[in-house]
């Protein structure tokens, strides 16, 4: 499950953050820390910050980098309420391979976890002081690449939780 960062949450709460209506992109790394952030972690408050924590390193395989920075956008994030469980479920619409997003020819990197944050402006690297993160979600099972296809998918689309 992901790990939501503290800054998502405040803007959640103060409305400065739509779930429903901003963008948001994503971008893999090949080292990251374990399923759950240390709160050192979960108080870094931009993208470049993110990058900065010596636990991180996004991808920078050749591979990655042909496309945008190697970074995507994800399609949309919808928030609706799960009644039965008493939560918040925020989910994504699939890309056209099933899942948040893909990664085409990629060969010669592992990547071990995926940042989901709110877009400043353009797609890419250049405006990452003030880019948000949303979540970090470890990958579970390293991904080794070999030249194929890269598809990061999750169970029933579901990206985070918010509730109990």
């Amino acid at each position: 499950m992901a790990n939501v960062f503290n800054i998502a949450k405040l803007q959640i709460a103060n409305g400065s953050m739509d779930l429903d209506t901003d963008q948001f992109d994503c971008l893999l790394f090949t080292a990251s820390p374990a399923a759950t952030l240390t709160s050192a972690h979960y108080d870094l408050d931009d993208v470049a910050a993110v990058k900065a924590d010596a636990a991180f390193t996004e991808a920078s395989h050749s591979s990655y980098t042909t496309t945008t920075n190697g970074r995507r956008a994800v399609s949309s994030l919808t928030a609706t309420e799960n009644t039965g469980s008493d939560i918040i479920e925020v989910t994504f619409t699939a890309d056209g391979n099933g899942g948040i997003a893909t990664w085409t020819s990629v060969s010669n990197e592992t990547y071990t976890g995926l940042l989901v944050y709110k877009r400043s402006s353009a797609l890419g690297s250049a405006n990452d002081a003030t880019a948000v993160p949303l979540c970090f979600c470890d990958l579970t099972s390293d991904v080794v690449t070999n030249g194929g296809d890269v598809t990061i998918t999750f169970a029933s689309d579901i990206l985070l939780t918010l509730g109990n």
